[in-house]
């Protein structure tokens, strides 16, 4: 029966680099160009998963079924009240 290669075998030796935060200028900008946002929202969005209480999903659905709204609309109305409530720009809901 051959060796196997150890997963150290094949790595490639480079000096360590240096990490520095990057400057203002290299930081990303939100996306504003047009050709970006022409792209749908699920394309450009991330995604994000969280942890509720049980009885908290069953009336978020309820709530959802009652307002004819997806699940997801109701998280980015409350991103948006969170936003508000702290002064913040509201951003999260997708200006298509």
């Amino acid at each position: 029966m051959a060796k196997r290669a150890s997963l150290s075998s094949g790595r490639l030796k480079t000096p360590k680099q240096k990490l520095e935060a990057p400057s203002v200028a290299e930081t990303p900008k939100a996306a504003t160009t047009t050709q970006e946002k022409k792209r749908p929202l699920k394309e450009r969005a991330k995604q994000v998963m969280m942890y509720i209480h049980p009885d908290a999903h069953d009336q978020l659905r309820m709530l959802s079924i009652k307002e004819k709204k997806e699940l997801n609309t109701l998280y980015i109305e409350a991103l948006d009240m969170l936003f508000k409530a702290k002064q913040l720009p509201q951003i999260a809901t997708p200006d298509d």
